[in-house]
């Protein structure tokens, strides 16, 4: 129950930070993303990440062994409320999920500077990287404060395998940051609205995160869902907020990766 607390606490600390931030002049010069076709974007972009759980689906089960190891689909330790640790994480295993990684974003990139459309239709705007990376540091140091990770951070025992841990969490983060905030709840939102895009994005990524885990049973597969959804909620809020998917993909990177320090 205690490590709920530490996890509720953090994301109670993260909501508050972000509405003080929000009224800050750097994430006032935020402005919403408008497309000429709204409709077709928002079409294209469900078609893509369907495509893509098509493919993350046929994916893990040709690389099963490898694919237990990448860090968005980490199963939840229901008692301890925290992701299970990886075991014999290897440089071979964080390079495949990069691999993968880039298989699910290049596609989509293409398809983006195709169209000839801005970095801004992926939540990236050089004007916002200064209120991205603000947002992202104060939002490292809310969840390490609220975690209790300040002495295991200084103090740790600190080896390769947590390195490789933080640099699979950074992949991770960007990877579903790009994905489900950047290309498709900008393209949502634009479409049927700011929070019906928002809380369809985020549907969309604790749905891409759990079908390739049926299996593990329904107790750990439904409170897994709901943790991956409600971090999406919160992470396309911090989007929505900010205008920018920096400050969100720091703070997921981190969130993961002090599950094992």
């Amino acid at each position: 129950m205690r490590a709920y607390l530490l996890l509720a606490s953090e994301w109670i600390g993260v909501i508050a930070v972000i509405m003080i931030l929000a009224i800050s002049p750097a994430l006032r010069k935020r402005r919403p993303v408008k497309f000429t076709q709204p409709r077709q974007e928002a079409i294209g972009s469900i078609s893509m990440i369907v495509l893509i759980i098509f493919f993350t689906v046929l994916f893990s089960k040709l690389a099963m062994q490898e694919f237990q190891k990448f860090i968005p689909f980490q199963l939840w330790d229901i008692p301890n409320a925290e992701l299970l640790p990886s075991e014999e994480l290897s440089a071979g295993n964080v390079l495949t999920f990069l691999g993968y990684a880039a298989l699910c974003l290049l596609p989509v990139i293409y398809f983006v500077r195709r169209k000839n459309q801005p970095w801004l239709s992926l939540g990236l705007k050089r004007e916002m990287l200064p209120a991205g990376l603000q947002t992202g540091a104060a939002l490292i140091l809310v969840s390490i404060f609220l975690r209790g990770k300040v002495s295991p951070l200084i103090y740790g025992d600190h080896n390769f395998t947590q390195l490789l841990l933080l640099i699979a969490s950074l992949g991770a983060a960007i990877l579903t940051e790009l994905l489900f905030r950047g290309y498709l709840q900008t393209r949502l939102a634009d479409w049927i609205g700011e929070w019906q895009g928002w809380l369809i994005s985020s549907l969309f990524t604790a749905i891409w995160i759990c079908i390739p885990l049926f299996g593990i049973g329904w107790n750990s597969l439904v409170v897994l869902f709901l943790y991956r959804f409600l971090l999406s909620c919160l992470l396309g809020w911090i989007y929505k907020k900010s205008g920018s998917i920096i400050g969100g993909t720091l703070y997921c990177t981190i969130h993961t990766w002090l599950f094992w320090v």
